[in-house]
C-alpha cells in the first residue's frame, strides 16, 4: 500500500509539473495580454510641461544649459593627443 501511494504521488506531482510548464509556456509565447490598457495616455502625461513651464534649454556647439544642469565641453591638446573635457 505504501508503494502504491508513493507511485500515485509521483504521477500526480509529475502531471502538475507538466501542466504548470505548459501554462507558463503558453502564457509567455502564445497568449496575448495587455498589462496597461491606456499606456499611450499614461506615457503622454509624463512628458507634459507643468503650467509654469521652464524656458527651453540653451544648446551651443560646446555647451548645454537648462534649469537643472550646465555642461561645457573644453578641448585641449596634450602630448600630441586631443582631449575633450566636460565641466
Amino acid at each position: 500500500m505504501k508503494k502504491h501511494n508513493s507511485h500515485l504521488a509521483t504521477v500526480v506531482f509529475s502531471l502538475l509539473l507538466v501542466v504548470f510548464t505548459v501554462y507558463i509556456s503558453l502564457d509567455t509565447f502564445v497568449l496575448a495580454s495587455a498589462y496597461q490598457q491606456d499606456a499611450t495616455a499614461m506615457n503622454m502625461t509624463l512628458f507634459e510641461q507643468p503650467s509654469g513651464a521652464s524656458p527651453e534649454p540653451v544648446v551651443t556647439e560646446t555647451s548645454y544649459q537648462d534649469e537643472n544642469i550646465t555642461i561645457v565641453l573644453s578641448e585641449y591638446e596634450t602630448q600630441d593627443t586631443t582631449v575633450m573635457w566636460r565641466m
